[in-house]
């Protein structure tokens, strides 16, 4: 579960067949391999269309809309988040997260290091190391990334993954350096959910 394989994005238009693959071909794939894997979404509504398993970041990383997503705040506070988080993640050997370019770069670096401190004894992981593409989420085996590079971008506009980091937060940053830093990014091109020839 702790292998930090190649990370990988597939960005794509509406249409061009993310989701299908993802449900189809990878996450199929991937229960082969894994006792447990980590399906996520930014929101309810998209983590509801990419698999009735699905979460949202928030939900998965223990984040309610009171707390902060500073560094400083992130750490496993108590017995009953660290029990929560070892059954969302200790075990899990890949995540999957659609939707990618909706979510806020505060977020995915929360749930990044929130990850990191659940698997962190499990693991043998050092902490500080988070943010390198191997050791994302925990060192997780597998990770990726899908999502619609001409959709909005989460509002506010600033706090998106491809937003202009002058003036951001370091937790800004960090969660942007984690898009800038897949290993792999493939862009589907050919849309076929249409039933127009053009």
């Amino acid at each position: 579960n702790d292998l930090g394989l190649p990370r990988a994005a597939i960005i794509g238009g509406g249409g061009c067949g993310k989701t299908t693959i993802m449900q189809k071909v990878i996450v199929p794939t991937l229960e082969s391999f894994f006792e447990k894997i980590v399906l996520t979404a930014p929101s309810n509504r998209a983590a509801r269309g990419f698999d009735p398993r699905a979460k949202t970041m928030h939900s998965i990383a223990g984040i309610r809309p009171q707390n902060s997503m500073r560094t400083s705040s992130l750490h496993i506070k108590s017995d009953a988040m660290r029990k929560r988080m070892d059954a969302n993640q200790t075990n899990a050997g890949a995540w999957i997260h659609d939707e990618a370019l909706q979510t806020a770069a505060p977020l995915l670096h929360a749930g990044a290091l929130r990850t990191t401190y659940a698997r962190q004894h499990t693991y043998n992981l050092d902490t500080a190391r988070y943010a390198e593409p191997a050791q994302l989420f925990g060192k997780i085996s597998f990770f990726a990334m899908c999502g619609d590079h001409l959709q909005l971008p989460p509002v506010p506009k600033s706090s998106g993954l491809l937003a202009p980091l002058e003036g951001t937060s370091d937790e800004h940053k960090v969660g942007a350096s984690m898009l800038t830093q897949i290993h792999y990014v493939y862009e589907m091109l050919t849309m076929k959910r249409f039933t127009d020839p053009i």
